[in-house]
């Protein structure tokens, strides 16, 4: 009789499941509308597919999420104190307000293909010092002295290609490519300049199904061409 019991107490786990993943998702959007709220004063919106620049090879501007950011910075990559940082593919500027709000006192670049957003955006940071939007093409705009370059799919597969040639070429060993939710990953691996580390979503670990990474640390190893 007490069989039901013991049943339903082991499958609790696996009921509730589906419902503190609902929760924990509507409390990640939370953190981020009240982010973008307080910082910018409105939404700045979520992850979604959208239709792509065929023309310029661009994807539309996606903002990552703050309890990303927070894990992303705080657990897999700690950023160092001399490094430039470089937002490719800014848009409205939330990874960029989110470095400033965690104490980071690094030169900042954003660098935006639309020069309307582009615009927006230079005007919510040009009361910090440390931080420059610059418009246009990133390829022809990469800084120099750029040290980590943080990417969120801002490029089609053509234009990672011939990113991959840029940073290959002319950055010095341990530059580093924080690349969330690298779609292009299979651009990297197996190119004997750079060391690329993976994380791979806790599903992926019991299934397989997930081949793309959640998150990839990439660096520069050498300057072999």
């Amino acid at each position: 009789m007490f069989y039901p019991y013991i049943i339903i107490y082991i499958s609790m786990p696996f009921l509730l499941r589906p419902l503190v993943w609902r929760l924990t998702d509507i409390k990640r959007r939370l953190q981020s509308l009240a982010f973008d709220y307080r910082y910018f004063g409105r939404y700045l919106g979520k992850f979604d597919y959208a239709p792509i620049d065929t023309e310029t090879g661009a994807n539309p501007a996606q903002p990552t999420a703050i309890w990303i950011l927070r894990y992303i910075f705080r657990r897999i990559y700690r950023v160092k104190p001399e490094e430039v940082l470089v937002d490719v593919g800014c848009g409205y500027g939330r990874v960029i307000m989110w470095w400033l709000k965690a104490g980071y006192k690094n030169k900042i670049f954003g660098l935006e293909i639309d020069p309307a957003i582009a615009k927006k955006t230079r005007c919510q940071f040009d009361i910090f010092p440390n931080v420059e939007i610059v418009a246009g093409d990133a390829l022809e705009k990469l800084p120099p002295d750029g040290a980590l370059f943080y990417l969120f799919n801002p490029f089609q597969l053509k234009i990672v290609l011939q990113f991959k040639k840029l940073i290959a070429e002319n950055y010095p060993p341990g530059t580093t490519i924080v690349y969330y939710f690298p779609r292009w990953i299979e651009v990297f691996r197996g190119d004997d300049r750079f060391e690329v580390t993976e994380y791979l979503p806790q599903k992926s670990r019991f299934t397989g199904e997930i081949k793309t990474p959640w998150t990839a640390v990439i660096k520069t190893v050498n300057r072999k061409l």
